[in-house]
């Protein structure tokens, strides 16, 4: 059975001292912390690296990659709830869900998806809008952007542009910070950026965006990357520089399950060699690559009931191989920077 999952510090969450914006590491229950990267789940810290013949000494010959270095991944998916897009999860590696009728984030957990989330999403980002390196710094003109891509593409009709673009505009609702820790006794605050505003270079975030709209004709999907992350007034719980942003919206009669496929997408943009794919990406076929690499290296678990815990431990293992096949070693798009990049699947 797996160790339960907790963090550092005793629960402490002032995070003073810490090297990182973001709560503390998680820790497993008698394992030491750079096991980390051992967990059953389709968020690890993987690498992609190429030698230098001469030196041996990891190289990158992506200069985009160099000026993002070690940044982590921080994630919040936004739900649309009546006339406000409401902040319902939120991932650093794993994933935890806000509930607004208790006020209080539940325990991070490891991220389990549906494999028709999966697949749907798949489906709709091959007709997406994808917008590589934008130059705006507001969430508003970004959206603006994405909605006209969509409609040059002929994936909404033009009197749903405004009606569109107005949605995406509309007031975001996010975690209070003054809420009652949750019954399990696990105090997920706000992070404190304040007193680590030193560091919040280390992180960059992705804001995805899901929801019913009746006046769609079908589902639509759009992507965006910008060129230089920045931090975006209201936007993030948090003031932590966006670097990409994602939206999937259409009619509920569509079959999509628009909450599921946000967290599918939202725990892509987790994971840290997609991540560090979409960052890369030329193109779109870049992007829809890295999304069926993510799936190859995802297991599937048939609609069996599970009667023991045990049952699943062979699982652990079995992805292990996947997660070192996944590994690449001689891509050389990529230099890895030097520190916080090392991980061990033993």
């Amino acid at each position: 059975m797996m160790e339960a999952v907790s963090f550092e510090g005793e629960n402490d969450i002032s995070y003073e001292g810490s090297e990182s914006p973001l709560p503390p590491a998680f820790t497993l229950s008698g394992e030491r912390e750079e096991r980390r990267c051992e967990l059953w789940t389709p968020s690890v810290c993987c690498s992609v690296c190429s030698l230098s013949p001469s030196t041996g000494h990891l190289w990158n010959t992506n200069s985009n990659a160099i000026k993002r270095g070690d940044a982590e991944s921080y994630v919040e998916l936004n739900e649309l709830r009546g006339e406000v897009w409401q902040e319902v999860g939120r991932w650093v590696g794993y994933e935890e869900n806000f509930s607004p009728a208790s006020g209080q984030w539940g325990q991070s957990h490891i991220s389990y998806l549906t494999f028709k989330s999966l697949i749907q999403l798949r489906k709709v980002m091959s007709t997406g809008a994808v917008l590589l390196d934008i130059d705006d710094s507001s969430l508003s003109s970004i959206a603006q952007k994405m909605v006209e891509e969509l409609l040059l593409k002929k994936e909404i009709r033009s009197s749903d542009r405004d009606a569109l673009l107005a949605i995406l505009q509309r007031r975001r609702s996010q975690f209070d910070s003054n809420s009652p820790p949750s019954s399990a006794g696990i105090e997920m605050q706000t992070f404190s950026v304040a007193k680590q505003r030193d560091m919040v270079d280390r992180v960059e975030a992705s804001v995805v965006l899901s929801g019913v709209v009746e006046s769609l004709q079908k589902p639509v999907v759009a992507f965006a990357r910008l060129r230089d992350s920045v931090v975006m007034d209201g936007v993030l719980e948090a003031p932590v520089p966006v670097r990409f942003v994602f939206f999937l919206v259409g009619p509920s009669n569509s079959g999509m399950d628009y909450y599921e496929s946000g967290r599918a997408m939202a725990s892509l943009m987790a994971d840290w060699v997609f991540s560090l794919e979409a960052y890369l990406a030329a193109d779109e076929k870049d992007l829809y690559t890295a999304m069926a690499d993510f799936m190859d290296c995802s297991i599937v678990i048939p609609p069996t009931e599970i009667q023991d815990d045990n049952m699943l431990k062979p699982i652990i293992n079995f992805q292990k191989k996947m997660l070192r096949d996944r590994v690449r070693p001689y891509d050389t798009r990529i230099m890895i920077g030097g520190k916080g990049l090392v991980f061990s699947f033993t």
